[in-house]
């Protein structure tokens, strides 16, 4: 978004996206977190095998989450 002197506002940029998520939509959180689930499970499974001294947080609105 651009504002000018007048203080109309428009937007700049290229054309919408036809495909995809749009960020803040409804379905985006749920596959964040799917995403991250596969993630944290791969990498616990990594840490496990390799005996490495590591930790994965997680943060949901401000509060940490360790795994």
């Amino acid at each position: 978004m651009e504002e000018d002197e007048q203080g109309r506002r428009r937007t700049t940029g290229g054309k919408r996206a036809k495909q995809g998520t749009p960020q803040g939509g409804g379905v985006s959180p749920l596959l964040a977190n799917s995403y991250l689930h596969l993630f944290a499970r791969a990498f616990l499974a990594y840490w496990r095998a390799t005996g490495l001294a590591a930790r994965l947080v997680r943060y949901c609105d401000g509060m940490p989450v360790q795994a």
